[in-house]
């Protein structure tokens, strides 16, 4: 009799039987089923872990690749079977491909496949393709929800007539929507990773840097602030800011979010209507004046015009210590008695006057 020592053999053997339970353990984990391809018999033999929908049996099965074929979804069809046909080729392909596999209820789920080729012929020509599928649907159905919620985004954005800004805790645009380059006259690119001091002249951007230092260190909403710039054509703009601070899952602050408008055409608009109403006001003030000189009967006041000449450009609404010393100084011009009394009521109307413009 002869005898041979098996011993590791024995070891080697379970070793190997240790190392597939184990790999078998790590794909039941990760969901992912491993598949090996024959190109030699078109036999694929899988499991059933990362595609349960198709209703594989429980354990390993060996299926025609034509079969296998027929589930997936036909517009992936044609692109899948030119993968196979490239990687038999020998052409060096990406590793992993996403197509779409009927289940078993008619629906359709999303299946991520990476593999490569596991053996080759003496001529260098693929023999057998080795890999793993997973189910990845939720994750395709997540991305989708996110491009839609995008694309809203994007149109809602395109829709308002400010600028959206987002900036770092540092005070750096991170985010700059499409109308930033109408209000500036910059590509919203041009500016990612600089700080909206940079478009101010240099005479305001110390004091524009500290209110932004303000804003990042208060960390609260704000609105209403002022910011003057330079347009790239030259022309002097106003913009009008809001933001609020935005936080991470724990807490911390990330930077701010907000809109900012060209707010100059308003504020001149204002300018307008307030010289205007400043012109009238002093209209009524003179005519009141005149009142007070033909009630007394008395020649104009000089003190009075003097005032009325220096103030008349004087925007609304005058003080009221303004107006006090004017008429301080017509009483005066005026005298005591008769004419004091009747200058007390012409008093009384330009006080009127003042108030109820």
């Amino acid at each position: 009799a002869i005898l041979f020592d098996v011993t590791q053999a024995k070891r080697d053997q379970q070793a190997l039987v240790a190392s597939e339970a184990r790999l078998k353990r790590v794909l039941a984990g990760a969901k992912e089923s491993y598949w090996e391809l024959n190109l030699a018999t078109n036999q694929l033999w899988t499991n059933q872990h990362g595609v349960p929908f198709l209703g594989l049996p429980v354990g390993e099965v060996t299926l025609d690749l034509q079969h296998w074929l027929q589930l997936v979804h036909p517009e992936d069809r044609p692109g899948l079977v030119a993968a196979i046909d490239a990687r038999f080729a020998g052409q060096d392909l990406p590793d992993s491909y996403e197509y779409r596999m009927q289940a078993q209820d008619g629906t359709w789920h999303w299946v991520l496949s990476r593999g490569g080729v596991a053996e080759s012929d003496a001529q260098g020509l693929p023999l057998l393709f080795a890999g793993t599928d997973c189910d990845i649907t939720k994750r395709k159905e997540e991305e989708l929800c996110l491009r839609r919620c995008e694309e809203k985004f994007r149109g809602l954005v395109e829709t308002i007539s400010g600028c959206i800004w987002e900036i770092d805790f540092l005070g750096r645009f991170t985010y700059l929507s499409p109308h930033f380059e109408t209000l500036t006259g910059y590509p919203a690119a041009d500016f990612l990773g600089r700080k909206s001091e940079e478009l101010v002249p240099d005479e305001f951007r110390r004091e524009v840097a500290q209110r932004n230092l303000e804003v990042l260190t208060a960390q609260k909403p704000y609105s209403g602030l002022q910011y003057p710039f330079r347009h790239r054509d030259g022309r002097a703009v106003v913009a009008g800011i809001s933001g609020s601070p935005f936080f991470g899952a724990q807490g911390e602050f990330l930077g701010m979010r907000g809109i900012a408008s060209d707010i100059t055409d308003r504020l001149q608009r204002e300018t307008d209507l307030e010289e205007a109403r400043a012109a009238a006001f002093a209209h009524r003030v003179v005519d009141a004046s005149a009142f007070l000189v033909r009630l007394g009967e008395l020649q104009p006041v000089p003190a009075l015009e003097r005032k009325l000449r220096r103030n008349e450009r004087v925007r609304l609404p005058l003080r009221p210590e303004d107006l006090r010393e004017l008429l301080e100084d017509a009483a005066v011009e005026v005298g005591e008695g008769r004419g004091a009394v009747r200058h007390h009521r012409a008093a009384e109307r330009l006080e009127n006057l003042r108030t109820n413009p």
